[in-house]
């Protein structure tokens, strides 16, 4: 077993005990995924647009991508019936093990003459709050942010050694498993393909050698993945994506003024909107009504503020070379896409702004967020990082006790 055995003892034990204490009513929409994930385990096929409709507001995810609960009927599989509301969430556990995994390979990568930070990358997945919370009932996005989170490490390598037909293939099929797991992990695609281009120029690439890389990750997410948007074209009357029979169905239990649904959450263009990202990314609990103590925030910020400042231009540090600069733009260019896409959902009424969309980036945003730290002076940055993580550890617990313990 190698030096990182202590991270996955800790990542099960964080996990494992908000899995068991968690109330179904106190994680967001579980019910609504737990009605899937029965759906499937009993008759082992999708359901159909007169299902969907017949079982009303439970079904409101009923036709959007299932296959982001793989990993829960596996599990659940294993077990009675009667417990599929408990071993189901161990599915959620389980195949977050893979973005901890990607992220201590990353941080080898990324950090490799930085010991803390080398070990912080992984070390803030461990005791992320709202990450940890997310791990631990059942829902798609455990799945999605793993399969992203391995992509990332791909084009890591990829981008620092060079792309190969292997890679491109195993891309290209993680990236269809994404499409048919949960949505927001599909909006990374334009810069996945992008990182694939980068690293194929980086290395001298051929044009024969590009093409194929790029054909063969394209030719095998779709052949994964077109045939459930064209079963759902068909059975939901157009809707391909599943999101606008999602919201029919939903909002028949929004509140109304004047015959107007009234949603709930704040306008794009308001200071709320940008504060309830900020909140719900770090940790917020319950139907996103339980926070962690205010100036926890308020922390978090200053850190995040210290590392953007790490990152202005200073003259006395060394150039990156262009390997380096090139996965950094990727890691940015996600987020950028994972915000552009929250704005316009909550534009367009399909959802609002949530905090932890940003989860199938999570490796990127800790690794420019570390990175930044790493630009500081030492003793100014490792200080920070430890806070970081001190800090992160304090919450999730004292979150757990405070809401959730036996």
């Amino acid at each position: 077993m190698t030096k990182t055995w202590w991270l996955y003892v800790l990542y099960f034990a964080f996990r494992f005990a908000w899995l068991l204490t968690l109330p179904i009513t106190e994680a967001p929409d579980e019910a609504n995924h737990l009605w899937v994930v029965r759906f499937l385990f009993d008759n082992l096929r999708l359901p159909i647009h007169e299902e969907v409709f017949a079982a009303g507001t439970p079904a409101v995810y009923g036709s959007l991508a299932q296959f982001g609960y793989a990993p829960h009927l596996l599990i659940a599989k294993f077990f009675p019936g009667s417990m599929l509301d408990t071993t189901a969430r161990i599915g959620s556990i389980f195949i977050g093990v893979g973005t901890l995994w990607a992220a201590i390979q990353i941080g080898k990568e990324l950090f490799a003459d930085k010991p803390l930070y080398r070990i912080a990358l992984p070390l803030s997945i461990v005791v992320h709050p709202q990450l940890v919370f997310v791990n631990s009932y059942i829902n798609p996005d455990s799945t999605t942010i793993t399969l992203t989170s391995i992509i990332f490490y791909l084009l890591v390598i990829a981008i620092k050694r060079g792309l190969t037909t292997k890679k491109s293939l195993l891309i290209g099929l993680l990236l269809g498993w994404v499409a048919l797991a949960k949505q927001t992990g599909l909006v990374l695609i334009p810069a996945i393909f992008g990182g694939m281009v980068a690293a194929l120029w980086l290395h001298s690439a051929s044009l024969p050698t590009s093409l194929a890389c790029l054909s063969l990750a394209f030719i095998s997410m779709t052949g994964i993945s077109l045939w459930w948007f064209v079963r759902n074209f068909y059975e939901f009357g157009g809707d391909i994506f599943g999101s606008k029979t999602m919201y029919q169905t939903w909002s028949t239990i929004l509140p109304r003024k004047n015959g107007v649904i009234v949603h709930p959450w704040p306008l794009v263009t308001t200071h709320a909107w940008w504060r309830y990202v900020w909140f719900d990314f770090w940790g917020l609990f319950g139907y996103m009504n339980r926070y962690l103590w205010r100036p926890i925030y308020f922390i978090y910020l200053g850190i995040t503020t210290a590392s953007i400042y790490g990152w202005l231009p200073k003259p006395a540090l060394p150039k990156k070379d262009r390997g380096e600069a090139a996965i950094w733009i990727l890691f940015a260019v996600c987020i950028l896409l994972h915000l552009g896409s929250m704005i316009y959902v909550t534009i367009t009424n399909v959802s609002g702004p949530h905090g932890r969309y940003l989860f199938p980036s999570v490796i990127p945003v800790f690794a420019l967020l570390l990175a930044g730290l790493s630009r500081l002076k030492s003793q100014v940055g490792n200080t920070l990082v430890w806070l970081l993580i001190g800090l992160s550890a304090a919450s999730t617990i004292g979150a757990w006790l405070v809401f959730y313990r036996p």
